[in-house]
C-alpha cells in the first residue's frame, strides 16, 4: 500500500479505517472530528454502504442496484 500511494511507512501510520461507520445523519460530524484528529490526506466513503440492503457479494443484486 505504501508503494501504491507513494507514502512512507511513517505516513501510513496516519491511515485509519472506521470499523463501525456512522449512520448517514451523523456522517458529516464524524468526518469533521476525524479530520481534526488525524489530518488525513484521503477520505474514502462507500456511498452505497448505508443506502441499500442488498447482498454486496451478489453480482446480480449489485448489478440491479447499479
Amino acid at each position: 500500500m505504501c508503494r501504491a500511494l507513494n507514502l512512507s511507512p511513517e505516513e501510513m501510520k496516519r491511515f485509519h479505517s472506521i470499523e463501525n461507520p456512522p449512520t448517514l445523519n451523523v456522517l458529516e460530524e464524524e468526518i469533521r472530528s476525524k479530520c481534526e484528529l488525524w489530518k488525513p490526506v484521503l477520505i474514502a466513503v462507500d456511498s452505497l454502504y448505508m443506502s441499500h440492503e442488498r447482498e454486496e457479494n451478489s453480482n446480480t443484486e449489485m448489478r440491479e442496484l447499479g
